[in-house]
């Protein structure tokens, strides 16, 4: 469930240590013996906790650690990756809202340690889970629709152009004109003149 390493050079040591929940934790120390190592409590996979072993400048540096600490860890257990040719755009998403997530996470902690004490807060991942969610439950995917088809609109599947003997023209005749066609329609066994034939459908 962990790992750890160390080097020591004089009186100074370098820790390194890889526990389930981040990917390595690395302190420098010239005030812990070289071997010296302790024990923490993790959760395991099924929701249990161990105790596992530790380095115990590691385990100091957990029971010591400042503001700025926390939010290192806490920012390095889930980070956020965007790929994009704009170096902003890399910006906005690794800085600022990896930074916003993390801040809002530590912000729930305390506001539940100060409000429901007896119950123990969502993990990281828990928490972004559900502000994902939360996010995107108000977005409904609406179907895109197509144009609505009029009732009266030009169908060329029926309303087919055929040649006919000439008639006198349906579209010129409702504006009183005396014209002629041998263009029939063959659907409406009308004649129209080309000028006419469109808008005669699509009345």
């Amino acid at each position: 469930m962990s790992d750890s390493d160390s080097i020591f050079s004089g009186d100074i040591t370098v820790y390194k240590w890889k526990d389930r929940r981040v990917k390595c934790v690395t302190v420098v120390s010239d005030m812990h013996e070289f071997e010296k190592k302790t024990e923490v409590l993790r959760t395991d996979k099924t929701g249990s906790r161990q105790k596992v072993p530790c380095p115990q400048a590691i385990a100091d540096y957990n029971s010591y650690m400042g503001g700025v600490d926390h939010f290192d860890q806490l920012h390095a257990t889930y980070t956020v990756t965007w790929k994009s040719r704009r170096w902003w755009m890399r910006i906005f998403f690794i800085c600022w809202m990896q930074q916003l997530l993390t801040v809002t996470y530590y912000v729930y902690k305390e506001d539940m340690k100060k409000k429901i004490p007896n119950q123990k807060p969502m993990s990281q991942l828990q928490f972004r889970s559900s502000l994902a969610n939360a996010l995107i439950s108000t977005y409904s995917c609406r179907k895109r629709s197509g144009p609505q088809k009029n009732e009266n609109e030009f169908d060329q599947a029926r309303h087919l152009p055929i040649k006919g003997t000439y008639r006198r023209c349906a579209g010129c005749a409702k504006q009183k004109r005396q014209t002629r066609s041998n263009i029939i329609c063959k659907k409406c066994n009308v004649a129209l003149c080309k000028s006419c034939f469109y808008p005669f459908h699509s009345k």
